[in-house]
């Protein structure tokens, strides 16, 4: 007699667990989860590359280069990363820049550049599987909305309005005006008013 149940197995529920993590997709898991805090920090911008950098230093093997079939263009990224950071060094050395200007040029490089090779190269040496960086991304975005909450909250009571710089911005050579955070603000001065525009 065949029998008939209402209970079936829901694969929705089974592709929605993540199941073991490998030591690659939990770094990469939290340090997306707690991006709200690396801004508030100041550090997101060395934290990424130089996560990026370890991973790559400790999923390094020299059999993994010569038997694994990497896309060209990957290597033809990396290339021309470093044919830009060599210009760009050569060309500030030339017109007498210091030190610390061309040490920005590095941390340029490590920001941009190479973190995407590193995010271009690093799932062919290690597993890294997408539903990992969706479900970070989902909670990322829960906390930026928490923290949103809480600016509006700061917006009403017009706390923080002239935002602040990161202490740990310091350490980072070059201009640091694009670290500095910033909340909402009611006040519109006279200058920008669309009503002053128009008169």
């Amino acid at each position: 007699m065949l029998k008939v149940s209402s209970r079936t197995p829901d694969s929705n529920t089974r592709d929605f667990q993540l199941g073991d993590l490998s030591f690659s997709e939990r770094v990469i898991y939290w340090t997306i989860v707690l991006t709200p805090l690396w801004w508030l920090l100041g550090i997101q911008t060395l934290l990424y590359p130089a996560i990026a950098v370890y991973l790559l230093v400790i999923n390094f093997d020299l059999d993994k280069v010569i038997r694994l079939s990497i896309p060209a263009c990957v290597w033809a990224w990396l290339a021309m990363a470093l044919v830009m950071m060599w210009t760009a060094t050569f060309g500030l050395s030339s017109v007498g820049f210091g030190f610390r200007e061309t040490a920005g040029i590095a941390v340029t490089f490590l920001k941009s550049y190479f973190l995407i090779f590193a995010c271009l190269i690093l799932p062919f040496w290690e597993r890294i599987r997408v539903r990992v960086v969706t479900r970070a991304v989902a909670w990322m975005t829960t906390g930026y909305l928490v923290t949103i909450a809480i600016e509006m909250v700061m917006l009403v009571l017009r706390i923080g309005q002239a935002g602040f710089l990161p202490p740990l911005t310091r350490l980072l050579p070059g201009d640091k005006l694009s670290l500095r955070v910033t909340f909402a603000n009611m006040l519109i001065e006279a200058g920008d008013s669309p009503m002053t525009d128009r008169i």
